[in-house]
Order: C-alpha cells, then sequence, then structure tokens
C-alpha cells in the first residue's frame, strides 16, 4: 500500500534534483507544515503538486513569451517598410512606362520640343552623342550644353571631343575648365602608386639616456633592430601623357577664370519640370531625375582624382631632384585650382 505523506514528499521535492541536504531540509519544512496544519487534503493534492510549473519552466515560457513578442515587433516594422518602399516604389514608376522612357504626360506634358530636349536629349535618337548633339545644337554658344555634349560622346568614344578645349575657348574664353577636365581623363593611368620598404635605426628616447645628463652605456649592436618604414613611390607608365598632364593643368592655373557651368543647366532643367509649391512624393519622377543629373557629373570629377597622383608623382620628381623652383611652381598652381 502506498504511503501519501512519501508521494506528497516525493513530488514536492523532485525539482531539488541530487541535492541531498536541500531535499532534506524541504523534508523537515513539510513534516513541521503538517504538524502545524494536519494532512488533510494532502492525498488530494499530490497530482496538483506533481503538475505545478518549475521555476526554470516559468522562466523558459517567460523568455519564450518574451522572444515572440520581439519578433512581432520586428515583423510588423519590417513590413511597414515594405508598404512603405512599394508605395514610393509605385509612384515613381508612374513616370516610367515599360521600356524604361518617361511619360510625356505625367513630366513633360507642360514642355515644347526643345525643353524636352534640354531635359532628356533627342529621345529619337540612338547614340547618347547623337541625342545631346540636339541639345548643343539648340545653341551652339550656351558652355553648359556644350559640356553636356562632350560628356555623352566621352561616353561613348571613351575620349573627348578632338576639339574639346579648342572650341572651349572659344565659346567661353578664358576659362580654365576646359583644360583641368581634359587634363583628368588624360591622367587616367599615368602613374601608379608603389610601396617600398625601407629600414632605419630607432631613435632613443630620453628614458634610454642616463641621469643630470649623462649618457647611458651604448648597447650592443646587434640588440638594436631595424625598423621597417614603409615609403610610397610612384612609377609613370607614359612619359608623354606625364608631360601633357601637366601642361594641361598649369594652363587651368595661368586661365583668367576656373569655373564649371554645369551648374546653370541643372538650374534650368529645375526651372522647367516646375518644382516650386510641390511636394516631394507627387513630384519624385523629376526629383529622382534632377538627382540622376547631380550625381552623373561626379564622373568627371573623380577624373580628377588621377591628376592628384600626376601632381603627387611631380612633388616627388622635384624632390629627388631637389628642384625647389620647379616645385614651388606646382603648389601655386594647386592653390589657384
Amino acid at each position: 500500500m502506498s504511503d501519501p505523506l512519501r508521494e506528497f514528499k516525493d513530488v514536492s521535492i523532485v525539482h531539488f534534483g541530487d541535492n541531498a541536504e536541500q531535499k532534506f531540509a524541504a523534508e523537515q519544512v513539510i513534516d513541521q507544515l503538517l504538524g502545524e496544519y494536519g494532512d488533510e487534503g494532502m492525498a488530494e493534492s499530490i497530482p496538483r503538486v506533481g503538475e505545478a510549473p518549475t521555476m526554470v519552466q516559468r522562466i523558459r515560457g517567460g523568455l519564450y513569451t518574451v522572444c515572440l513578442l520581439l519578433c512581432l515587433v520586428i515583423l510588423g516594422h519590417f513590413g511597414f517598410q515594405v508598404y512603405f518602399v512599394k508605395s514610393v516604389y509605385d509612384m515613381g514608376f508612374t513616370y516610367w512606362d515599360e521600356d524604361g522612357s518617361y511619360f510625356e504626360n505625367q513630366m513633360t506634358k507642360h514642355l515644347n520640343r526643345d525643353e524636352r530636349i534640354i531635359l532628356f536629349g533627342d529621345q529619337s535618337l540612338r547614340s547618347e552623342t547623337e541625342r545631346y548633339r540636339a541639345l548643343w545644337d539648340l545653341d551652339i554658344t550656351n558652355p553648359a550644353y556644350y559640356f553636356e555634349y562632350a560628356m555623352a560622346y566621352q561616353g561613348d568614344h571613351g575620349t573627348l571631343p578632338p576639339d574639346f578645349i579648342e572650341y572651349g575657348e572659344e565659346i567661353d574664353p578664358g576659362n580654365g575648365w576646359y583644360a583641368y577636365i581634359a587634363a583628368g581623363f588624360e591622367a587616367d593611368r599615368v602613374v601608379v602608386k608603389s610601396s617600398t620598404v625601407s629600414s632605419r635605426a630607432p631613435t632613443r628616447s630620453r628614458r634610454s639616456r642616463g641621469r643630470r645628463g649623462k649618457a647611458a652605456p651604448p648597447a650592443p649592436a646587434a640588440s638594436v633592430p631595424a625598423i621597417a618604414k614603409p615609403t610610397t613611390k610612384w612609377h609613370v607608365n607614359d612619359e608623354a601623357k606625364y608631360t601633357e598632364v601637366l601642361r594641361l593643368y598649369y594652363a587651368a592655373a595661368e586661365a583668367p577664370r576656373f569655373q564649371s557651368n554645369s551648374k546653370g543647366l541643372v538650374c534650368e532643367r529645375l526651372r522647367l519640370l516646375n518644382l516650386e509649391n510641390h511636394d516631394y512624393t507627387s513630384r519624385l519622377g523629376p526629383i529622382a531625375y534632377i538627382a540622376g543629373q547631380i550625381a552623373g557629373q561626379t564622373v568627371y570629377g573623380m577624373k580628377s582624382n588621377h591628376v592628384v597622383k600626376v601632381l603627387r608623382a611631380e612633388a616627388e620628381r622635384c624632390g629627388l631632384e631637389k628642384n625647389p623652383e620647379r616645385l614651388k611652381k606646382l603648389l601655386n598652381a594647386w592653390k589657384i585650382i
């Protein structure tokens, strides 16, 4: 015959595992409570005590609940972002048709043919050069139109128009911008950076000296390690192009003016797109177009990094040849540009 007291104690102390001391202490507490309150209803409570969750189970359940709530928050936030992006995507593509061209009724319905050419070039033509040649033909004396055509020509042919500097000087006299842009495209891969490692002995700190100005005894030569110091050098791949880049650079610095005309074309396009008094969401297509135009200007802006490499190589040569006058000329031109 089973002992209800033993069963009650067993189900009560089962969660203490193999800890005999805690089990013994728990049984002492149970005996004390039974002595005070009696054992009435003890047998009926045995199943309920056995089914009661442990502390570990309670903590685990709480963690599961927290994780579930956190997942719901993340999914809700992500779902809102997806909905927002899709809404913007749908609004943006109301300005585009299936082949990627702009809806004239949405974006340029208020413009005439010449104004559309100012925005996009002549879209009836195939190449970028032909499209923006039409823009240049609207006003062959407009420097911004010519520069837009020159960049389209460079994109198609990989080089600037043959008369880029000469024609720039004709329509925009005294502006060194054209010579500098030509130098940027000419300087591509003219010089490359190479690193070498030189060694030198370390200098002694004050701690290595003796007190009161007395020199510390010299260490053996074998105990002084050499310190590797990386040195950057520039290698010129093409001397002819190197000389031409410097010539164009100095020509740009010596010009009376140094000014880009692209900003004026961007402002003209902003006016044609009629962005005044409109919220950004309803005019998302035109705004994206203008952002692309401004970002596209960084293409030739990044070419100036190649000019900087040539200038660093030239400065290195001035130092090696101990030519201060040549270095001074280089620095003075840099201050102007």
